[in-house]
């Protein structure tokens, strides 16, 4: 018995069928917090408040290093901040980790769908799609690691995979994708820009002429311009920051390849999940290629093969100097990301070989027990509970109390030291000398501040502004001294003393802003200032933007042209 599968309203209902019954344990049991969880929990909830101040992009994150701060959004993509802000804003703050990855799973089916109607029927693209949002990688970045950026780059991934095979390379489109992929996950980008790369490369090869990768560069290029307002600030500011602390011990791409032991109890856990993870996935490809041995006989899908026994050496330490030589590879961390692009590969060959061989009834069949095997197996297990501290709730009283959180490593100004940086600290003090009060971190990192009257002056102090974007304070001081304010010192701010700009001032081994007062009445202005660096890759995005437009009223009438 078979029949035919063509209104795309059973298509959808069939993905948002498969969405809900992946997320349904959030429903049940409530967030899941993951490795990365409080990170973009905090960083919705810094976004929202910027909004409610008026601030639509923000720079500066004030409640890390407990209150100190950091430039975090200058680093960090802007898709996934923007988007939970958004969604908490809305919704609420307890439905959002739902919402966020319903949604990511949704678009995701949505986007290999549409990867796989290229080469499978109407019924078969979907089960594709179903395979793709149920697959133990996605659920695994959902619940063990709620690596919410890479979970929205997963939604693009197969838009970039399905535009860079096809016969005529759509710029356009393929020009959105990479710029939406570098704005979703910085790791991610860095992944969409080699696998373009490796197309090209197979696409010389076979076809031998320059009209496709020409295409593919061309994408390239103006992808990377429309991203250019995050990417210009991000790549330049990594001068003024601590970067290379992002792949320390057990961040480093050596320290996870497949079923490594670095003696770490909670690494070598989550590294033997995610190496069962990537045997699970080649299993399924192999099997696949095996009973559909006829689609290798097609170049794009043969192009799209190639990708697992890549896949498989990058995954295994024979490719070390690779990782070590090639640009910002390393900066992927862990070599099992790439299971992103692994994944979509896996789900398309699973579906077109079941499809193969299968009726319509049999086909939805098995992708029924294989999305429920899935399930059930990998989203109870992968979900973490979430302690009284990391709860939604917790976070949200933390964020109204101003206590603050721990800073992040690689965040954090240069030759500073944010585990020095103490909590609980008044938002101003004056003191004798610029280095006293400092913490000793080799014996407690991040101590509750300890005043030593000794070293301070009894100033009188009145803060007038403490946005995270303006800094205002007037201080009274019976002898001359040295403002230490709770705020990181970054050459993005701007201070002025009485009217007067201030480039000169101590550096403390916390990194805390310093400013020397004299006796007296002294007005003190703390701006950020939009950086030059800024200001170009906002004008190279605007530049980017009028390249796109071009490009797409270009191909949309050249479209018009040749379809009868």
């Amino acid at each position: 018995m078979s029949f035919k599968w063509k209104r795309p309203s059973l298509s959808l209902a069939a993905l948002l069928l498969t969405t809900l019954a992946a997320t349904c344990v959030l429903v049940t049991r409530g967030p899941s917090c993951g490795h990365d969880f409080d990170f973009h929990l905090v960083s919705w909830l810094e976004v929202a408040r910027s909004w409610h101040s008026g601030l639509f992009y923000p720079q500066w994150a004030s409640s890390a290093n407990f209150g100190a701060g950091e430039p975090r959004f200058v680093f960090y993509p802007p898709a996934s901040w923007m988007l939970g802000a958004a969604l908490g804003t809305i919704a609420g703050w307890h439905a959002t980790p739902w919402l966020f990855t319903a949604i990511c799973l949704f678009c995701a089916g949505l986007a290999m769908r549409r990867f796989a109607r290229d080469w499978l029927t109407p019924l078969a693209a979907t089960a594709a799609g179903c395979l793709y949002v149920a697959n133990p990688y996605l659920l695994f970045v959902a619940y063990e690691r709620t690596a919410y950026g890479e979970l929205m780059a997963a939604a693009l991934i197969p838009l970039l995979l399905c535009f860079a095979v096809r016969p005529v390379v759509p710029i356009a489109a393929l020009a959105a994708t990479i710029a939406g992929i570098w704005l979703t996950n910085a790791p991610s980008g860095v992944m969409a820009c080699y696998v373009l790369l490796w197309i090209v490369l197979l696409r010389l090869a076979s076809e031998r002429n320059w009209r496709a990768p020409l295409r593919i560069a061309a994408a390239t290029a103006t992808g990377l311009l429309l991203a250019a307002f995050y990417l210009v600030p991000a790549a330049y500011q990594e001068r003024w920051v601590e970067i290379a602390r992002a792949i320390g011990p057990d961040m480093r791409f050596q320290d996870s390849f497949l079923f490594h032991h670095t003696g770490e109890p909670f690494h070598d856990a989550v590294l033997h999940t995610a190496s069962l993870l990537a045997c699970i996935l080649f299993a399924f490809a192999l099997a696949s290629i095996l009973l559909w041995r006829d689609a290798l006989r097609s170049r794009p899908l043969l192009w799209l093969a190639s990708f697992i026994p890549l896949i498989l050496l990058l995954l295994v330490p024979v490719s070390a100097p690779l990782w070590r030589h090639a640009p910002q590879l390393a900066y992927m961390q862990f070599p099992w990301r790439w299971l992103l692009v692994l994944a979509p590969v896996v789900a398309l060959f699973t579906a077109g070989s079941i499809a193969r061989y299968t009726r319509s009834t049999w086909l939805i069949a098995a992708v029924a027990v294989f999305c429920t095997a899935s399930i059930v197996a990998c989203s109870r297990a992968f979900h973490q509970f979430c302690d009284e501290q990391d709860n939604v709730s917790a976070q949200i009283a933390l964020m109204h109390d101003g206590d603050g959180q721990e800073g992040t490593d690689e965040y954090t100004p240069r030759d500073d030291d944010n585990a020095e940086v103490d909590q609980d600290m008044p938002p101003v003090r004056v003191l004798v000398d610029p280095g006293a009060e400092e913490p000793d971190s080799g014996k407690v990192q991040n101590p509750e501040y300890q005043p030593d009257p000794s070293v301070e002056r009894h100033a009188t102090i009145t803060v007038t502004d403490w946005s995270s974007d303006h800094r205002a304070v007037l201080l009274k001081t019976p002898a001359a001294g040295y403002a230490v304010f709770r705020l990181m010192d970054y050459p993005a701010w701007i201070i002025r003393r009485n009217g007067a700009a201030v480039t000169q001032r101590p550096r403390r081994d916390d990194g805390l802003l310093t400013v020397p007062v004299p006796q007296g009445r002294s007005q003190i202005d703390i701006r950020w200032r939009t950086t030059p660096d800024t200001w170009i890759g906002r004008a190279v995005s605007l530049l980017g933007l009028c390249i796109f437009g071009f490009i797409l009223c270009r191909e949309r009438h050249t479209r018009e042209r040749t379809t009868p």
